[in-house]
């Protein structure tokens, strides 16, 4: 009685987990499919401001060569476009 008992919960067990991993991955994909959308859908407009990321400014407030390299790409980017 005991092994068809484990047999009975074995396979509940794994229904279980293979709904969750089931729904995980539609969740997954139900997500992914939303945040394409939603960046698809974007309207990008004019903008004043321009972020960019650094790596290191000297103690004598002189940018790194390579943060320096990210400023001329910057700049040289049109207006509208930034």
């Amino acid at each position: 009685m005991t092994g068809k008992k484990w047999i009975v919960d074995r396979r509940r067990i794994i229904t279980i987990l293979t709904r969750g991993v089931l729904g995980s991955i539609g969740l997954l994909i139900i997500g992914s499919g939303l945040i394409s959308i939603a960046g698809l859908s974007d309207n990008i407009d004019r903008s004043d401001a321009a972020v960019v990321l650094q790596n290191t400014v000297d103690p004598n407030s002189k940018p790194s060569a390579r943060l320096q390299a990210r400023l001329d790409k910057t700049i040289s980017i049109p207006i509208g476009l930034s």
